[in-house]
Parts: C-alpha cells; sequence; structure tokens
C-alpha cells in the first residue's frame, strides 16, 4: 500500500472519531435557558447554573431541571372553608399567589432539593404548599376584623406575604406579590347556629345588619323628607321664577298696553282737536251764513211789515178814495151797482188780508224750519264732536241768535201792529161804518140763506089772504105797506115770505143800520143809507133829494 493510502485512511479515522466525539459530547451536554436552571449532582459537589451548561455523565451526574419561570397559585375560601375574621365573622377570600423559583444559587440548589422535577408542574407546587398559604391567611384573617380587611386590603396583602415568605424560602421559593381578588362577607347560610364562633358572627351581624337597616331607613326617610323639600323648595322657587316672569310680561303687557293707549289718547286727542277745530270753523261759518240768512230774513220780514203797514195804510188811503168816489157815484148810479162796488171793495180787502196772514204764517214756518234745522246740524255736530264747550257755545250762540231773531220779529210784529193800530184808530167813524156795511153786505148771502133755511121744509104753499089780518099788509094791525102797484102775485107772494122772515131783531136792525131795509119793511139795496156811513155824505144827499 502506498503513503497516500495510509494518510488518507489516518485522515478519515480522525475526522471520524472527531465527530464521534463531538456526537459524545452533544449528548453530555446540558444547556441552562432563562426559563429554566441545571442542578447537577453526583461528584464532588452540586453545580448550579442558570446560563451555561454543564456535562452529564451518565452513572456519574444527575441533572434536575428547575423552572424559573413566575407561577400563579390561586387560592380560594369560602362557604364552609371560609376564612374567621377577629370579629368572629366569615370572609370570602380568593386570592392569587405569584410565586417563582429564587433566583440565586441556594434557591435554585434547595429548590431542586426539596421539590425536585415538580417546579415544573404549577399543580404540584399548588398542592405542595397550598396549607401554607391557607395557613398565612387564616392567621391574619384571625388578626383584622371585617371593615379592616375590607378598608386595609394593602396591609391584608402584605401581611400575608410576610407570613408565607419565610416558609417559601425553605423550599428554594419567594413570593413576588399576593392578589386578593374576592374579599367579601360569606353568606349566613354558611354559619352554624351550634357553632360558637359562628353564633357570635351571627350576633354581630344581626345587631350590625339591624342597625344598619334602621340607619338606612332613617337615611332612607330623612333622604326622602330631605328629596320631598327640595322638590318642595323647587317648586316655590319654579313658581316664584314663573310668577316673577308673569309679573314681568304683565307688567310689560301693561307697560306695552299703556303706551298705545296714551299713543291712541294722542291721537284721537289730536285728531278730536283738529275735528273739533274743524268743526269749529264750521259752525263759525254755519254761524256767520245763518245770522246772515237771520239778519235777511229780519231785513224782508221787517220791510215786509213795512210793506204791509204801507199796503194797508195805502188800502186804506184807497179804500178811502174809492169810498167817496163810490159815494159820488151813488148819486148818478144804481143801489145795486153800489152794493156790488162795496162787495167787491170788501172781499178784495178780505183777499189782502188773507194774503198778508199766510205770508206772515209761511215766512214764521220758514223760519222755525231754518232754526230747528241749524238747531239739529248744531246738536249732531256736538254730539260727533264730543265737545262740550263747542255744545254750550253754539247753544248760547244759537239761543242769543234765536231769542235776537224772536224780539227782531215779535219787535217787528209789534211795530206793524201798532202801526196798524194806529191807522185803524186813525179812522174816522164814517170808514168804521163803511167797513161794518160792506161787513154785512159782504156776509149778506149768507144771512138770507140762513133766513130762508126753514122754506127748505116746505113743501107746497096754501095761500089765504085776509086784508088787515097781518101787521104790515094793510090790515089793522101795524101800518102796512100797500102793494105796489104793478106788481104781481109772486111778487107779493115774495114779499109777504121775506116780512115772515125778516122778524129776527138784530138781524132787522142791522140791515136797517146800513139801509137795505126801507121805510117799509122791506129789503131793498136801494135804500142803502148813505148818511149813517158819513155826515157829510148824508148832507149831500138829502141836499140832493130836496
Amino acid at each position: 500500500m502506498s503513503p497516500l493510502y495510509f494518510t488518507v485512511a489516518a485522515a478519515g479515522l480522525g475526522v471520524v472519531l472527531f465527530a464521534m466525539l463531538g456526537l459524545v459530547l452533544s449528548r453530555l451536554w446540558r444547556r441552562a435557558t432563562p426559563e429554566r436552571a441545571i442542578v447537577r449532582t453526583g461528584g464532588s459537589k452540586v453545580y448550579v447554573t442558570m446560563e451555561g451548561g454543564c456535562f452529564q455523565i451518565p452513572i456519574i451526574h444527575e441533572i434536575t431541571p428547575v423552572n424559573m419561570n413566575t407561577m400563579r397559585l390561586d387560592i380560594g375560601r369560602d362557604g364552609d372553608n371560609s376564612l374567621i375574621t377577629k370579629d368572629r365573622l366569615r370572609v370570602d377570600v380568593s386570592v392569587a399567589f405569584f410565586t417563582r423559583v429564587a433566583r440565586t444559587h441556594d434557591g435554585i440548589a434547595t429548590a431542586a432539593s426539596s421539590l425536585g422535577r415538580r417546579t415544573l408542574d404549577p399543580l404540584e407546587i399548588k398542592k405542595l404548599i397550598e396549607s401554607k398559604f391557607d395557613d398565612a391567611l387564616r392567621a391574619v384573617a384571625m388578626s383584622m376584623t371585617l371593615p379592616e380587611l375590607l378598608d386595609q386590603r394593602d396591609q391584608f396583602r402584605q401581611a400575608v406575604l410576610n407570613a408565607v415568605g419565610e416558609d417559601l424560602k425553605k423550599n428554594g421559593l419567594e413570593l413576588e406579590a399576593v392578589s386578593i381578588t374576592t374579599l367579601n362577607q360569606t353568606d349566613v347560610k354558611f354559619f352554624k347556629a351550634d357553632n360558637v364562633i359562628d353564633a357570635e358572627g351571627l350576633t354581630s351581624i344581626t345587631r350590625q345588619t339591624e342597625s344598619r337597616r334602621r340607619e338606612r331607613n332613617d337615611i332612607s326617610q330623612e333622604t326622602e323628607v330631605a328629596i320631598q323639600e327640595r322638590n318642595l323648595q323647587a317648586a316655590q322657587r319654579t313658581l316664584t321664577i314663573r310668577q316673577t316672569e308673569e309679573k314681568a310680561k304683565l307688567e310689560q303687557s301693561e307697560q306695552i298696553a299703556t303706551m298705545t293707549a296714551e299713543q291712541n289718547a294722542r291721537i284721537a286727542s289730536n285728531k278730536a282737536a283738529q275735528a273739533q277745530a274743524a268743526k269749529e270753523a264750521e259752525i263759525q261759518s254755519e254761524r256767520a251764513v245763518e245770522q246772515a240768512q237771520i239778519a235777511r230774513k229780519q231785513a224782508i220780514e221787517l220791510s215786509e211789515q213795512l210793506r204791509r203797514i204801507a199796503i194797508a195804510n195805502k188800502s186804506q188811503e184807497q179804500s178811502n178814495a174809492e169810498a167817496e168816489a163810490n159815494q159820488a157815484r151813488a148819486k148818478a148810479a144804481r143801489s145795486e151797482e153800489e152794493v156790488v162796488t162795496a162787495t167787491e171793495v170788501a172781499r178784495a180787502e178780505r183777499t189782502k188780508q188773507i194774503a198778508v196772514i199766510a205770508s206772515n204764517q209761511a215766512a214764521e214756518q220758514d223760519a222755525v224750519k231754518v232754526r230747528v234745522t241749524a238747531k239739529a246740524e248744531r246738536e249732531a255736530a256736538d254730539d260727533r264732536a264730543q265737545a262740550v264747550l263747542t255744545e254750550a257755545r253754539a247753544s248760547a250762540d244759537a239761543a242769543e241768535l234765536e231769542a235776537r231773531g224772536i224780539k227782531a220779529r215779535a219787535l217787528a210784529e209789534a211795530e206793524g201792529k201798532t202801526a196798524i193800530n194806529a191807522a185803524e184808530n186813525s179812522l174816522s167813524e164814517a170808514q168804521i161804518a163803511l167797513r161794518r156795511a160792506l161787513a154785512i153786505i159782504e156776509n149778506l148771502p149768507e144771512i138770507l140763506q140762513a133766513q130762508m133755511k126753514p122754506l127748505e121744509k116746505m113743501s107746497d104753499f096754501k095761500v089765504v089772504h085776509f086784508s088787515g089780518m097781518t101787521p104790515g099788509i094793510n090790515g089793522g094791525g101795524a101800518p102796512g105797506v100797500a102793494p105796489v102797484a104793478g106788481t104781481g102775485f109772486a111778487h107779493q107772494l115774495l114779499d109777504a115770505v121775506q116780512q115772515y122772515r125778516m122778524q129776527s131783531p138784530i138781524v132787522e136792525a142791522a140791515l136797517r143800520d146800513v139801509g137795505l131795509i126801507g121805510a117799509d119793511g122791506k129789503l131793498s139795496p136801494s135804500g142803502l143809507n148813505l148818511g149813517s156811513l158819513r155826515p157829510d155824505m148824508a148832507a149831500e144827499s138829502h141836499a140832493g133829494h130836496s
């Protein structure tokens, strides 16, 4: 064989040996991790490592892994197994213990020696050290009352931590933290009445609960009363606020109404003042027009009165002249024409008097209508304007003007009547007699008709004539008048009837006074007694007859 072969063989053998050595070493090497420490026993001493590793020679060395993680161990005590406090009450507790192996050489070694591989199983650890936690919890709970446990949870936790810490060190463990998840009084159904401790606890619970119930009731009642009082105060404040708001609204409404009323009053006052001023101006204008109309009417009435007086005077003069003319013509005219003339004159005079009276009445009616209309218009205007002062002034002015008008009219009428009376008083006896004769002549038809009224009842006549039997008809009585020659029986009958109907003394005397009845007692217009009218006319008449 060549040397190369031996060299390669030697190299291969070296590699195989090195590989086998590496494999053996890897199989014997035990490496520690942050979560798991290694404890090697055997040999001269105990080797503990947390970061490196070590070789484990079979048969010589024993490797014990130790769990370096924090373990949570939950311990719960409730119901019949609940804790008893210093004040003999039961309390339900749930506590979480966070424990781990102490990260020291001695701690890991102690844990490996006391716990071994059970550090890898938290349940096994719990079974092993649960009694220690229970003892610590009961010891600390017995040293504190329930209110203290509830109020001083940190002290309770620290006391448990201190109580169990030393015992855990004996097993190479350390307690990182204690968390109390549940802490409450145990239900009273778990209290045993035949247990002295539970009986004392029940008594305390009953006393405290009843006291608290009474206190709660008092607080509840006081709270309810306080709530009611608060509600009452709130309601009162609400009502007060609403009352204030309503009062403010009412005051605002009242102010607005007052301002509106004042504004309306000012507007109405201005309108009333303007209307009153316009009405006063209208009244002044109407008053001026009315005064002018009254003055014009007074002037017209006065001129009318003067005209009437002048007409009366003129009529009187004309009557006198006509009477004189008629008297003069009476000498040559027949008595029938004189009667007709006198009748026409009397009728004309009466017509004029009737016209004058009608004119006066129409004027007075027009004046009354004007005054009534003006007064009604003034009263309506015063009522619409509601101006009492203007109404009083208008009424006073109207009364004054009316009084002036009445006074002026009365004065004019008095003056007219005075003038007429003076004119009538200035008439002579002949003129008065003439008027009386004219009146009788004017009413003669009615007089004769009235005298002849009984004849209307006569249906027929039976004439039995005896001369001398009837006074005034050729009898032996009073002297009569013989029948006029040439008259027929009808005229004689009419004369006889007239004689019998003219026996009324008053009518006969009046007709005889004016000369319408002659000396023979018969109605005769030709026998008109002119001498009874005027003495000078009578003298002329007698002179003519002689």
